[in-house]
């Protein structure tokens, strides 16, 4: 046998070998390449699988216009994480940087200009807001306010006010008068995604059909109000010139089709989705466990999962 030939065999057996041997690792969209030993703070490249230090994180993100840090609101440990980013970008960029919040409403952004202005001297008045506007304890997210202190950092309102919110709720968009339709944003109900991961949610409801559909249409009055409050900033004069971080909860940032999608519908700009992961989930709370199977969905929950401990 000549040698070519022998080559040649050899080759189609190293590749049947090969192909009978090979272990592929069971990674999936969400994970394709699956991180081991990973333990708190450190940062996942989704696409790619690739880690990456802070500096070289916060190097990727120069450029960007908008950095979404999606959140669990009761997690002491996420908000670590957000303080971490929001401090991180503030040094490397200062003077730069404004953080959306989404327990804010639009309608309170004079009181927080003016909780600005003082430089944050007014902690009474802001627990106040806070306290009007947001359900959750104002002591997980001491370290984000304190580094919005520290780093004299805006906070921009993005949320729509619970008035209008109650009024959609309640009657839908068609029992509403015309004058209050036409003073809302504009709101794309197509999102097939979007709405296969809350009908998962609402699988086996009793109330059916129509309660999906009542608050897919508020989740997605929620989304647009904060897209388009994010938008208009970042063509304002204030804003022209910022990285804007919007802090929201994970369902209105994961998989992309919720705040990023929309916004980017409103003004295609770069941005970044970063997840919470959570180690050691016997660490939350067994109330916050929903029994829902996510549907596959050609989408990546985040371009980068940033690694915490839920406390």
């Amino acid at each position: 046998m000549s040698l070519k030939k022998v080559l040649l065999c050899g080759i189609l057996l190293w590749s049947f070998v090969g192909c009978a041997l090979h272990r592929f690792p069971e990674g999936n969209r969400n994970l394709p390449y699956p991180s081991r030993g990973v333990r708190e703070n450190t940062i996942v490249h989704v696409r790619t699988g690739y880690r990456l230090d802070p500096e070289q994180f916060f190097e990727f993100l120069r450029g960007t216009r908008v950095v979404y840090l999606a959140e669990i609101h009761n997690s002491p440990g996420v908000h670590r994480m957000q303080a971490e980013v929001i401090r991180g970008l503030a040094e490397r960029f200062p003077g730069r940087v404004s953080v959306g919040m989404e327990m804010f409403p639009y309608t309170a952004q004079k009181a927080l200009d003016r909780w600005y202005r003082e430089n944050n001297r007014s902690d009474k008045e802001f627990r106040k807001l806070w306290k009007a506007y947001w359900g959750e304890k104002i002591d997980y997210y001491r370290p984000v306010l304190k580094v919005l202190k520290q780093k004299k950092i805006p906070i921009l309102g993005l949320n729509a006010p619970k008035s209008a919110v109650l009024k959609i709720a309640r009657n839908g968009l068609e029992n509403l008068p015309k004058t209050f339709r036409d003073s809302l944003p504009e709101i794309d109900l197509s999102d097939p995604y979007e709405r296969r991961y809350l009908a998962s949610v609402f699988k086996g409801h009793p109330q059916g059909r129509g309660m999906l559909d009542r608050f897919f249409l508020v989740q997605a009055f929620w989304e647009e109000t904060m897209a388009e409050t994010a938008a208009a900033y970042l063509q304002s004069a204030q804003g022209r010139s910022k990285i804007l971080i919007i802090l929201a909860g994970e369902n209105h940032v994961d998989y992309g089709f919720g705040i990023p999608r929309r916004l980017f519908r409103r003004l295609p700009v770069s941005y970044v989705t970063v997840q919470p992961k959570i180690l050691a989930i016997e660490q939350i709370p067994k109330s916050q466990f929903m029994k829902v199977k996510e549907p596959p969905l050609p989408l990546r929950v985040a371009d980068f999962y940033w690694y915490v401990y839920f406390q």
